[in-house]
């Protein structure tokens, strides 16, 4: 907790008296009870967070998605090394679940891509970003975004005249009796400008409003008001000569406080601190300021008594981190009075581009030149894409507002050039309030591990009321698990995978009962889908991306196929080194492998214990038999019905090895230990049951990864060359200087191109660049 700072001045009526010369202090420090609420015990140093850029928002069913996901320390902005694995999961319209993608990377850094179905009707979609460490917080700081697919009948919504909404963000966050506030309001409306004041309850006019067109459609505005409790207001607002309507402000409250920013003055943020009267009249309570980043404290101090005629505090800004930083006021109680989100931008990275010019040639070999400058870092990774569809989506708007006015094309960048006066940072939701507590979950996150959650029922679907023991073998990874179920026959163990495809476990349950079933699922979050829905584009872009589809299919110049994947199906063996190996060829006078056992396999022993046959296996080390029966393997299936054990025929087996101690080969469960014996029959394929699925469980690992293979073009060759896609490039690092380079080749196809790259530098900044530009066919290509 070393972020942790103390304000030590502050300014009441225009006279500087000193609180607290203390240059820094620790969390202790802070009062317990706000600690408690603010920053509980256990509460991680740093957050997380995940930022995503894809390389297109418009697709085609059948069409390939491609993305980075970065993750950044949700406080300093810098590469998270909290997390390897990120889930993105894709939902319709109505909510529903349609693909849940998992894919690692290092670095903070994730690429991956998902190839949508034929068959996916077209609709907005919305992708949901996340971690499992990100996943332990209350609430969950996911990520969203949206995309829309489109199809030959997909038509463009008529224009429809609607009317218009007001959403009223009052600076602090509430109107209070007497105390004088910005009010910022965001209009969404269908005119090209509007006209209106502010009106108490008797339709007198009490303020004067300037509304902004922040981008078509919606329009913010702002104005200054001391509001009284028995009086109620109004915003009254006009299109063209058209007749107003009015909209009433939130109620104003009778007791409370208000915490309002005044801007950066030298190295400090300076706040303003009001009070109503009726909160001042209780001398005893003392008030406190906190800023926190990404839901971490980063700064604290006591301002002890408000002033009647207000208070103005004073932040230093050394060591604070930069971006949206979140300051709440709070009584001796931890009570949130007052909350302002502000901006520290002290540094800022640009973002440069040189080699684009406005208009290219048709088959032209392009080289850009990136270079990061700024005051701050400026060795970074970036993700570059080139595609000839326009983004319709405007990034995160924290990451917009960390580098103002250098946004190239987002509909908030006349805002940003005008950050301490513009009212849409007002517009931002409320905190995040965090509490998390690391626990074996989230370090098994760390360690880029799946969760392999699930369930023990019965053929009907009813849970068991028991705790039960699990042998469940992996085909895909040669390991052997063992766990124990909790008192509802529920489990949860961490499964590293390094493989993509479908794992296979082959298991079974220690009891008597034969009618119980394992189930694998995904524990996934339940959440709001808010992310804005992708417009439906004009019926030409439609045409177009169909037309260009159809001829890049035809010639097959655009390449997007699957890494190099093993799916090869093997033997499934254990990894282990026998203790007693014996092969069965030779041995055909005995009819049974109950037989085997007695006459050739010298360290196993049949014994018989209330009415039921079982295997024991001889400890070297004790000289005795171990108490616990065998665990047995038929051709890597664990069987524990010992009948069908013993009775296997002679004829059908290959081979018995002997694992003297079970310890050597099981994970995560603790038990007795006991003799492992290995089956192997001729064929390699024993099935346990004609119903094999009742003996397998399937778990989703690793999401398969596809790459944009662009093939160099042939420029005498007289075949068309189409692609729609002309760059996708997930893991650009620049160097010490900032710089990197990326080349590319233009097609066949003419019209207009979109460039667009985003990242984070290596000291946390986030850096977009954004930039159209023309293709145009040249006869002598």
């Amino acid at each position: 907790m070393g972020l942790v700072k103390n304000i030590t001045h502050m300014t009441v009526a225009g006279v500087l008296l000193v609180l607290s010369m203390i240059p820094a202090i620790g969390v202790a420090q802070v009062p317990s009870l706000i600690m408690q609420k603010y920053n509980p015990e256990g509460y991680p140093d740093v957050s997380e967070k995940v930022f995503l850029q894809l390389n297109q928002d418009l697709f085609l069913p059948g069409e390939t998605m491609f993305f980075t996901a970065y993750l950044i320390n949700g406080v300093t902005g810098q590469p998270s090394g909290l997390s390897r694995l990120v889930h993105l999961m894709v939902h319709d319209a109505t909510g529903s679940l349609r693909e849940h993608i998992k894919v690692m990377g290092d670095s903070g850094v994730v690429a991956g891509s998902y190839t949508f179905p034929q068959n996916l009707p077209p609709g907005n979609y919305t992708l949901t970003a996340f971690t499992r460490w990100i996943e332990g917080f209350d609430p969950v700081p996911y990520y969203q975004t949206s995309i829309r697919i489109v199809d030959e009948d997909t038509e463009p919504i008529a224009s429809v005249k609607k009317g218009s909404t007001v959403t009223f963000y009052p600076e602090g966050g509430a109107l209070v009796e007497g105390l004088t506030a910005k009010v910022a309001f965001l209009l969404n409306g269908d005119a090209e400008s509007y006209t209106g004041e502010v009106v108490d309850d008797r339709g007198e006019q009490i303020a004067s409003v300037k509304f902004n067109k922040l981008k078509e459609g919606a329009f913010t505005g702002e104005f200054m008001l001391q509001p009284r409790a028995e009086k109620q207001y109004k915003l009254r607002y006009r299109k063209d000569s058209a007749e107003g309507k009015t909209v009433r402000l939130p109620n104003v409250q009778e007791e409370g406080a208000l915490l309002t920013y005044r801007g950066q003055a030298g190295d400090r943020f300076r706040f303003a601190v009001q009070a109503s009267p009726k909160l001042l009249k209780n001398k005893d309570n003392d008030y406190h300021l906190l800023v926190r980043k990404g839901g971490v404290l980063v700064s604290y101090a006591s301002l002890g008594n408000i002033k009647r005629n207000g208070s103005l505090a004073e932040i230093p800004v050394t060591d604070m981190p930069r971006g949206l930083l979140e300051a709440i006021l709070t009584d001796d109680a931890g009570n949130r009075l007052s909350t302002r989100w502000f901006l520290n931008s002290m540094t800022t990275a640009n973002l440069q581009v040189t080699g684009l010019q406005k208009v290219h040639q048709t088959r032209e070999g392009i080289r850009l030149d990136i270079r990061i400058s700024g005051t701050g870092g400026q060795q970074g990774t970036l993700t570059a894409a080139i595609t000839d569809r326009p983004m319709t989506y405007s990034p995160n708007l924290e990451f917009s507002m960390a580098t103002p006015g250098r946004v190239s094309g987002n509909s908030e960048t006349a805002m940003l050039k005008e950050f301490d006066t513009a009212t849409w940072l007002l517009a931002l939701p409320p905190a995040q309030e965090v509490k998390v507590v690391p626990n074996e979950e989230n370090a098994d996150a760390l360690e880029s591990y799946i969760k392999l959650n699930g369930q023990i029922t019965d053929t009907l679907g009813n849970k068991v009321n028991e705790s039960l023991r699990i042998m469940a073998y992996s085909t895909r990874q040669d390991q052997l698990y063992a766990f124990d179920t909790d008192e509802n026959g529920s489990f949860s163990i961490p499964v590293l995978f390094r493989h993509t495809g479908i794992e296979e476990f082959s298991y079974q349950i220690e009891s008597d009962r034969k009618d119980l079933m394992l189930r694998f699922f995904d524990t996934l979050p339940q959440f709001e889908i808010s992310a804005p829905a992708v417009p439906i584009p004009a019926r030409e872009v439609i045409e177009t991306m169909l037309k260009r589809k159809e001829i890049e299919e035809i010639y097959s110049f655009f390449d997007s196929s699957p890494a190099d994947v093993d799916t090869t199906e093997k033997q499934s063996e254990i990894f282990y080194v026998p203790d007693f190996s014996v092969s069965l060829d030779k041995y055909m006078r005995v009819p049974n492998f109950k037989e085997v056992i007695r006459e050739y396999v010298n360290p196993a022993a049949v014994r018989r214990r209330n009415g039921k046959e079982y295997i024991r296996i001889f400890n070297r080390e004790t000289k005795a038999f171990y108490p616990k029966e065998a665990l047995v393997f038929i051709d890597g299936h664990p069987i524990y019905d010992m009948d069908r054990v013993l009775n296997l025929e002679m004829r059908d087996l290959e081979r018995v090895d002997i694992v003297q101690n079970s310890a050597k080969l099981i994970k995560y469960a603790e038990g007795p230990e006991r003799g492992v014996v290995f089956i192997y029959t001729k064929g390699g394929d024993y099935k346990p049951d004609k119903n094999r699925d009742q003996y397998v469980a399937k778990f989703s690992g690793l999401s398969e990864v596809q790459e944009v293979n662009i093939p160099e073009i042939e420029k005498s060759s007289p075949k068309p060359y189409f692609r729609s896609q002309l760059l996708w490039e997930p893991y650009i690092s620049t160097d010490a200087s900032g710089s990197a380079t990326i080349e590319f080749e233009t097609s066949d196809a003419t019209g207009t191109y979109y460039l667009t790259i985003s990242g984070f530098t290596k000291d946390g900044q986030p850096v977009y660049y954004s930039q159209p530009f023309e293709v145009q066919y040249s006869p002598a290509q």
